[in-house]
């Protein structure tokens, strides 16, 4: 395929977050910002509206940071994950505690021969736990830089000749929480956080997939579609696909991605109009939220794996239901198993995190994690 030439004003130019520097009262708005839309779109998705669970979700009233009291939490975690009926495991998650708060992380990788993706999903979690907190220490406590720069960085490193994301990507839902109980996610693709709070629903990941405007204005530019004509290529925009060309751009039949944005994927950045590799129709800009934690509240992350299956009131049931000797990452996971044997074969992987308020300011948090039938327990003093 002969290279035509770029678009100028190419709404599928890479994403580079050097190309801004954004103020803290600019990042503080946009984080805000997003949750507010997390909300909405949540509250509106096609999903929600078929397991009719509109009235699951919280107020906006729920979400507003001002005037809000942080304080010393304690966090009580636990995490287990499944390769169901895969041949192999492509996700990858963890949690990791500092004195300058938590991470808790999951990467759900994807790739056509069914190993690669977990090659990199793993790559990818070690990249974080080795270099984020140092990153934030570097960027003064900035969270929102740390997260653009660090996605950038890694996504950069394994997109360059001869890297894992040539041939595979993987999503990424991160959750950082501080010791005064601030939570801010950064998601790409469709792992996502949430927080449970009593019997409402907030979502903490601000989701972007085909079926999103500039998301899907990408998509149809690399095609030389119209947007609208790409959009109804599929009733749902979980069911909507970008096509996939091989090296001489001509398109792999019944091959695509349905992730609009993403680490790696490389091989599925073909600008189809131009017949350049060197835009990005999927994009690795994360949307970022921000939210202030409550005793009591139970955060849980998961990949598509859970959410595709279970409904929020199912997981509501199971948080209200668990008993305080339950790991209840383990409960959820074997609750999306038991729909997967009707439907599905996809990796599972999930942690949950319980918030409590703790009158030392030394908070302690407490870590569960369950591998399968093996649980342990471990603690681990923060220190302010």
């Amino acid at each position: 395929m002969s290279i035509r030439p770029i678009p100028k004003q190419s709404i599928c130019t890479p994403w580079n977050p050097s190309a801004r520097r954004l103020t803290l009262e600019k990042t503080q708005a946009k984080m805000e910002k997003n949750l507010l839309k997390a909300l909405e779109e949540h509250f509106h998705s096609p999903i929600t509206t078929f397991r009719r669970e509109n009235n699951v979700y919280c107020s906006e009233d729920d979400l507003i940071l001002k005037g809000r009291v942080s304080y010393p939490i304690s966090l009580q975690c636990t995490d287990a994950a499944a390769q169901s009926f895969r041949p192999g495991m492509e996700d990858a998650h963890f949690v990791l505690q500092t004195d300058q708060g938590t991470l808790l992380a999951i990467f759900d990788g994807h790739s056509s021969d069914g190993s690669s993706g977990g090659n990199l999903a793993r790559f990818v979690a070690e990249y974080f736990q080795n270099n984020f907190f140092l990153k934030l220490s570097k960027n003064k406590g900035n969270i929102h830089q740390t997260f653009e720069e660090m996605i950038h960085e890694v996504h950069t490193q394994v997109t360059s000749e001869g890297g894992l994301g040539l041939s595979a990507g993987c999503t990424a839902a991160l959750c950082y929480v501080t010791p005064e109980g601030k939570a801010y996610t950064a998601t790409l693709g469709d792992s996502e956080f949430y927080v449970y709070r009593q019997e409402k629903v907030i979502p903490l990941s601000c989701v972007r997939d085909f079926g999103s405007r500039h998301d899907a204005e990408r998509a149809a530019e690399a095609l030389g579609m119209r947007t609208e004509d790409f959009i109804s290529r599929s009733p749902t925009s979980k069911e909507l696909r970008f096509p996939l060309y091989d090296q001489k751009g001509i398109q792999i039949r019944r091959a695509g991605i349905n992730v609009s944005r993403s680490i790696g994927d490389k091989h599925a950045n073909f600008h189809a109009k131009t017949g350049s590799r060197d835009l990005e129709p999927l994009s690795h800009k994360p949307k970022i939220t921000q939210f202030q934690l409550e005793p009591k509240d139970m955060i849980v992350g998961g990949c598509d794996g859970v959410w595709d299956f279970l409904t929020q009131r199912k997981i509501l049931s199971v948080i209200q239901t668990a008993r305080p000797e339950d790991c209840l990452a383990e409960q959820i996971k074997k609750q999306s198993l038991v729909k997967h044997q009707k439907r599905s074969c996809d990796n599972v992987s999930v942690i949950t995190a319980e918030v409590r308020p703790t009158t030392s300011m030394l908070p302690v948090l407490s870590s569960v994690s369950a591998d399968e039938d093996t649980i342990s327990l471990k603690e681990v003093v923060i220190v302010e």
